[in-house]
């Protein structure tokens, strides 16, 4: 997939999954952030952004996900693996997951496809070197800058 700059509304989703299990890392909210503005986000959409980490939103008050059916598997991908980054995907999480699907229009084959790449991403890692939400603002960086 060539990179694709993701809208605030896709960050604002990724916001609702990383607050599922109660609670935002300050270094998530951080990666975030740092993923929104290397995606290109600036001004009023970062500054939506930073409030949605800051303060807890349902997914029914972000805006329409205008994506691709490729981006729409590659955003439930980041967010399967955002929910799983601390080493489990507890209930909340998986409603937040099943909300987000619904809200994509991916079939239970897309998202199970999803699912098993974050998994695949995370066994690549190890309990100590587990990856972060700075890996991802990392990639996205990198990639926007190619």
């Amino acid at each position: 997939m060539e990179y694709t700059r993701l809208g605030k509304d896709v960050f604002l989703a990724l916001a609702t999954i990383a607050w599922a299990d109660g609670v935002v890392a300050p270094a998530e909210a951080e990666a975030l952030v740092r993923a929104a503005r290397a995606s290109g986000l600036a001004g009023d959409d970062l500054a939506a952004v930073e409030a949605a980490l800051r303060e807890r939103s349902a997914l029914d008050v972000v805006g329409t996900l205008h994506l691709d059916d490729e981006e729409k598997l590659y955003v439930f991908c980041l967010a399967h693996w955002i929910a799983g980054v601390d080493g489990f995907v507890d209930d909340q999480e998986k409603v937040a997951l099943t909300e987000l699907g619904d809200r994509l229009g991916l079939s239970a084959d897309d998202r199970a496809r999803a699912a098993g790449t974050a998994a695949l991403l995370e066994s690549d890692s190890t309990a100590s070197t587990r990856r972060s939400l700075t890996d991802l603002a990392r990639a996205i960086e990198r990639a926007a800058a190619e």
